[in-house]
Protein backbone atom coordinates (compact mmCIF):
# COMPACT_ATOMS: atom_id res chain seq x y z
CA UNK A 1 0.00 0.00 0.00
CA UNK A 2 1.20 3.22 -0.79
CA UNK A 3 1.60 6.42 1.48
CA UNK A 4 1.61 4.64 4.74
CA UNK A 5 5.84 5.25 5.22
CA UNK A 6 6.03 6.94 8.90
CA UNK A 7 8.45 9.91 9.13
CA UNK A 8 11.14 9.41 11.28
CA UNK A 9 14.30 10.15 12.48
CA UNK A 10 16.17 6.86 11.69
CA UNK A 11 19.29 5.88 9.68
CA UNK A 12 20.79 9.38 10.52
CA UNK A 13 17.64 11.41 8.93
CA UNK A 14 17.61 9.25 5.88
CA UNK A 15 14.08 8.51 6.36
CA UNK A 16 12.59 11.22 7.04
CA UNK A 17 9.71 12.98 5.58
CA UNK A 18 10.17 16.10 3.27
CA UNK A 19 7.56 18.66 3.88
CA UNK A 20 7.69 21.66 1.71
CA UNK A 21 5.74 25.39 2.00
CA UNK A 22 5.50 27.63 -1.14
CA UNK A 23 4.46 31.57 0.05
CA UNK A 24 3.39 33.34 -2.41
CA UNK A 25 4.97 37.05 -1.95
CA UNK A 26 3.22 38.68 -4.96
CA UNK A 27 1.73 41.96 -4.34
CA UNK A 28 -1.64 40.90 -4.51
CA UNK A 29 -0.88 39.10 -1.06
CA UNK A 30 -0.48 42.47 0.84
CA UNK A 31 -4.61 42.75 0.77
CA UNK A 32 -6.30 42.81 3.99
CA UNK A 33 -8.37 39.98 5.47
CA UNK A 34 -11.50 40.53 7.71
CA UNK A 35 -9.16 39.97 10.79
CA UNK A 36 -6.80 42.26 10.50
CA UNK A 37 -3.94 40.76 8.80
CA UNK A 38 -2.63 40.95 5.14
CA UNK A 39 -2.52 37.69 3.19
CA UNK A 40 1.24 37.35 3.38
CA UNK A 41 1.31 37.88 7.54
CA UNK A 42 -1.46 34.78 7.57
CA UNK A 43 0.51 32.79 5.54
CA UNK A 44 3.85 33.69 7.30
CA UNK A 45 2.46 33.31 10.58
CA UNK A 46 0.68 30.16 10.09
CA UNK A 47 3.69 28.81 8.66
CA UNK A 48 5.71 29.89 11.68
CA UNK A 49 3.47 28.30 13.77
CA UNK A 50 3.44 24.89 12.20
CA UNK A 51 7.08 24.78 12.36
CA UNK A 52 7.71 25.67 15.64
CA UNK A 53 4.56 22.35 16.12
CA UNK A 54 6.36 20.49 14.65
CA UNK A 55 9.33 21.20 16.70
CA UNK A 56 7.55 20.75 19.88
CA UNK A 57 5.65 16.95 19.03
CA UNK A 58 9.32 16.06 18.00
CA UNK A 59 10.93 17.53 20.90
CA UNK A 60 13.13 14.99 23.29
CA UNK A 61 14.07 17.58 26.39
CA UNK A 62 17.20 19.19 26.94
CA UNK A 63 16.41 21.74 23.08
CA UNK A 64 17.08 18.12 21.40
CA UNK A 65 14.52 17.62 18.54
CA UNK A 66 14.05 14.26 16.70
CA UNK A 67 14.86 14.69 12.58
CA UNK A 68 11.43 13.14 11.65
CA UNK A 69 11.11 15.69 9.23
CA UNK A 70 13.28 18.43 6.72
CA UNK A 71 11.46 21.50 5.78
CA UNK A 72 11.91 23.70 2.91
CA UNK A 73 10.43 27.04 2.53
CA UNK A 74 10.39 28.64 -0.78
CA UNK A 75 9.06 31.93 -1.59
CA UNK A 76 7.75 33.27 -4.64
CA UNK A 77 7.37 36.66 -7.05
CA UNK A 78 9.22 38.23 -9.44
CA UNK A 79 12.03 35.76 -8.68
CA UNK A 80 11.79 32.67 -6.64
CA UNK A 81 13.76 32.14 -3.17
CA UNK A 82 14.87 28.99 -1.30
CA UNK A 83 14.25 30.84 2.24
CA UNK A 84 15.14 28.21 4.55
CA UNK A 85 15.89 24.12 4.18
CA UNK A 86 16.97 21.64 6.57
CA UNK A 87 15.82 19.30 9.36
CA UNK A 88 13.66 20.08 12.14
CA UNK A 89 16.85 20.44 14.67
CA UNK A 90 18.32 22.81 12.13
CA UNK A 91 16.12 25.17 11.80
CA UNK A 92 14.94 25.18 15.60
CA UNK A 93 18.87 26.17 16.67
CA UNK A 94 18.64 29.07 13.75
CA UNK A 95 15.35 30.93 13.51
CA UNK A 96 15.67 34.35 11.78
CA UNK A 97 14.71 35.94 15.45
CA UNK A 98 12.79 34.65 18.12
CA UNK A 99 9.67 37.20 19.26
CA UNK A 100 6.89 37.05 21.92
CA UNK A 101 3.51 36.93 20.32
CA UNK A 102 -0.14 36.75 21.18
CA UNK A 103 -1.93 34.27 19.82
CA UNK A 104 -5.06 32.67 19.56
CA UNK A 105 -5.37 28.99 20.93
CA UNK A 106 -8.16 26.56 21.47
CA UNK A 107 -9.66 26.48 25.22
CA UNK A 108 -10.91 23.51 25.14
CA UNK A 109 -14.78 24.07 24.91
CA UNK A 110 -15.21 25.15 20.97
CA UNK A 111 -13.91 28.43 21.62
CA UNK A 112 -10.41 30.28 21.40
CA UNK A 113 -8.58 32.40 23.94
CA UNK A 114 -5.29 34.68 24.12
CA UNK A 115 -1.81 33.63 25.16
CA UNK A 116 1.78 35.14 25.10
CA UNK A 117 4.23 32.90 23.51
CA UNK A 118 7.60 32.76 22.52
CA UNK A 119 7.41 32.41 18.83
CA UNK A 120 10.49 31.27 16.24
CA UNK A 121 10.39 32.96 12.92
CA UNK A 122 11.76 31.49 9.82
CA UNK A 123 10.25 33.38 7.16
CA UNK A 124 8.63 36.60 7.44
CA UNK A 125 5.17 38.22 5.15
CA UNK A 126 6.54 40.64 2.26
CA UNK A 127 6.23 44.16 3.03
CA UNK A 128 3.73 46.92 1.77
CA UNK A 129 6.12 48.01 -1.21
CA UNK A 130 6.63 44.46 -2.34
CA UNK A 131 4.88 44.46 -5.57
CA UNK A 132 5.63 41.44 -7.44
CA UNK A 133 3.97 38.84 -9.91
CA UNK A 134 3.11 35.57 -8.75
CA UNK A 135 5.77 33.24 -10.59
CA UNK A 136 4.09 29.72 -9.37
CA UNK A 137 5.65 27.97 -12.28
CA UNK A 138 8.77 28.66 -11.43
CA UNK A 139 8.90 28.08 -7.76
CA UNK A 140 7.30 24.90 -8.88
CA UNK A 141 10.52 23.96 -10.68
CA UNK A 142 12.54 24.85 -8.37
CA UNK A 143 11.11 22.50 -5.71
CA UNK A 144 11.28 19.81 -8.46
CA UNK A 145 15.03 20.44 -8.85
CA UNK A 146 15.53 20.16 -4.50
CA UNK A 147 13.38 17.11 -4.20
CA UNK A 148 15.41 15.45 -6.99
CA UNK A 149 18.48 16.36 -4.66
CA UNK A 150 16.89 15.70 -0.89
CA UNK A 151 14.72 12.91 -1.78
CA UNK A 152 15.81 9.25 -1.54
CA UNK A 153 13.42 5.71 -2.30
CA UNK A 154 13.10 4.48 0.83
CA UNK A 155 11.59 8.14 2.19
CA UNK A 156 7.66 8.87 2.46
CA UNK A 157 6.25 10.62 -0.16
CA UNK A 158 7.06 14.48 0.18
CA UNK A 159 4.17 16.69 0.92
CA UNK A 160 3.94 20.47 -1.29
CA UNK A 161 1.82 22.94 0.56
CA UNK A 162 1.38 25.85 -1.81
CA UNK A 163 0.26 28.87 -0.50
CA UNK A 164 -1.51 31.49 -2.53
CA UNK A 165 -3.89 34.26 -3.87
CA UNK A 166 -4.83 31.05 -6.17
CA UNK A 167 -3.58 32.88 -10.05
CA UNK A 168 -0.26 32.42 -11.36
CA UNK A 169 0.84 35.38 -13.68
CA UNK A 170 4.07 36.34 -14.60
CA UNK A 171 5.99 37.42 -17.52
CA UNK A 172 6.33 35.10 -20.56
CA UNK A 173 9.37 35.24 -22.67
CA UNK A 174 8.86 36.44 -26.40
CA UNK A 175 5.04 38.03 -25.04
CA UNK A 176 4.86 41.29 -24.64
CA UNK A 177 3.32 42.00 -21.18
CA UNK A 178 0.44 44.96 -21.96
CA UNK A 179 -3.67 45.59 -21.73
CA UNK A 180 -4.23 44.22 -24.98
CA UNK A 181 -2.58 40.37 -24.52
CA UNK A 182 -3.60 40.18 -21.25
CA UNK A 183 -5.64 37.05 -21.73
CA UNK A 184 -3.31 35.85 -23.44
CA UNK A 185 -0.18 35.87 -20.78
CA UNK A 186 -2.86 34.39 -18.22
CA UNK A 187 -3.46 31.74 -20.36
CA UNK A 188 -0.23 31.12 -20.97
CA UNK A 189 0.76 31.52 -17.10
CA UNK A 190 -1.98 28.46 -16.03
CA UNK A 191 -0.67 26.74 -19.37
CA UNK A 192 3.21 26.21 -18.09
CA UNK A 193 2.35 26.00 -14.25
CA UNK A 194 -0.11 23.05 -14.54
CA UNK A 195 3.03 21.81 -16.85
CA UNK A 196 5.12 22.68 -13.90
CA UNK A 197 3.15 20.93 -11.49
CA UNK A 198 2.84 17.92 -13.14
CA UNK A 199 6.21 17.23 -13.48
CA UNK A 200 6.42 17.71 -9.74
CA UNK A 201 3.87 15.41 -9.13
CA UNK A 202 5.55 12.97 -11.26
CA UNK A 203 8.40 12.70 -8.57
CA UNK A 204 7.75 9.55 -6.39
CA UNK A 205 9.45 7.10 -3.73
CA UNK A 206 8.45 3.71 -2.66
CA UNK A 207 6.01 5.29 -1.13
CA UNK A 208 4.32 7.02 -3.60
CA UNK A 209 3.88 10.29 -5.84
CA UNK A 210 5.12 13.52 -4.41
CA UNK A 211 1.97 15.43 -2.92
CA UNK A 212 0.84 18.89 -3.94
CA UNK A 213 -1.70 20.33 -1.67
CA UNK A 214 -3.08 23.90 -2.14
CA UNK A 215 -4.52 26.54 0.42
CA UNK A 216 -6.31 29.66 -1.23
CA UNK A 217 -6.46 33.16 0.95
CA UNK A 218 -8.72 35.74 -0.61
CA UNK A 219 -12.42 36.34 -0.40
CA UNK A 220 -15.16 34.41 -0.83
CA UNK A 221 -16.71 30.82 1.66
CA UNK A 222 -14.44 28.56 3.66
CA UNK A 223 -14.10 25.77 2.09
CA UNK A 224 -12.17 21.87 3.07
CA UNK A 225 -11.05 19.50 1.32
CA UNK A 226 -13.50 19.51 -1.84
CA UNK A 227 -13.59 16.28 -4.47
CA UNK A 228 -15.72 18.39 -6.94
CA UNK A 229 -15.10 22.01 -8.37
CA UNK A 230 -18.57 22.64 -8.10
CA UNK A 231 -18.24 22.34 -4.20
CA UNK A 232 -16.17 25.60 -4.16
CA UNK A 233 -18.83 27.61 -5.18
CA UNK A 234 -17.20 30.15 -7.08
CA UNK A 235 -15.63 31.02 -10.89
CA UNK A 236 -12.72 32.53 -9.19
CA UNK A 237 -10.42 31.41 -12.11
CA UNK A 238 -6.93 30.85 -9.71
CA UNK A 239 -9.47 28.83 -7.24
CA UNK A 240 -10.59 26.63 -9.43
CA UNK A 241 -7.01 26.41 -11.09
CA UNK A 242 -5.93 25.19 -7.40
CA UNK A 243 -8.51 23.08 -7.15
CA UNK A 244 -7.12 21.65 -10.81
CA UNK A 245 -3.96 21.07 -10.28
CA UNK A 246 -4.25 19.58 -6.21
CA UNK A 247 -3.46 16.15 -5.04
CA UNK A 248 -6.62 13.88 -4.18
CA UNK A 249 -5.63 13.12 -0.46
CA UNK A 250 -4.42 9.14 -0.06
CA UNK A 251 -6.73 6.88 1.39
CA UNK A 252 -4.31 6.01 3.85
CA UNK A 253 -4.04 9.74 4.99
CA UNK A 254 -7.94 9.80 5.14
CA UNK A 255 -8.24 8.65 8.44
CA UNK A 256 -7.49 11.24 10.81
CA UNK A 257 -9.82 13.62 8.90
CA UNK A 258 -13.15 13.21 9.66
CA UNK A 259 -15.98 13.24 7.21
CA UNK A 260 -13.49 13.37 3.93
CA UNK A 261 -14.46 10.96 1.15
CA UNK A 262 -12.25 9.21 -1.21
CA UNK A 263 -11.80 11.65 -3.89
CA UNK A 264 -11.22 14.74 -1.27
CA UNK A 265 -8.49 16.81 -2.46
CA UNK A 266 -6.00 18.32 -0.57
CA UNK A 267 -7.17 22.13 -1.02
CA UNK A 268 -8.34 24.03 1.77
CA UNK A 269 -10.10 27.65 0.46
CA UNK A 270 -10.24 30.75 3.27
CA UNK A 271 -9.20 28.78 6.67
CA UNK A 272 -9.24 30.64 10.00
CA UNK A 273 -5.39 30.75 11.20
CA UNK A 274 -5.98 28.45 14.18
CA UNK A 275 -7.67 25.64 12.08
CA UNK A 276 -5.04 26.16 9.42
CA UNK A 277 -2.23 25.25 11.44
CA UNK A 278 -3.87 22.04 12.82
CA UNK A 279 -5.29 21.20 9.22
CA UNK A 280 -1.80 21.38 7.73
CA UNK A 281 -0.27 19.32 10.15
CA UNK A 282 -3.36 16.56 9.91
CA UNK A 283 -2.31 16.85 5.93
CA UNK A 284 1.00 15.47 6.76
CA UNK A 285 -0.29 12.77 9.06
CA UNK A 286 3.01 12.71 10.99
Amino acid sequence: MLYRKSYSASNGGNDCGTLVFMIDRSGSMNELLDNGQTKSEMAASVINRTIEKLCSINHVGCGNIKDNARVVVVSYSDEVKIEQVGFLSELFKNPLDVVESEQKVPDGNGGLVSVKRIQRIWTKPISAEEQGCTSMAAAFDTVTSLLRKVINPSNPAPIVINISDGLPKFPIEGVDYTEENMSEVLKSSLYLTNKSAEELTSLQTDDGNVLLYNVYIGGGKRVLYPSDESDLGSDDIGMNFLFKISSKIPEAHLKPISGLSDGAKGLVINPDEVPFVEIIYYLCTF
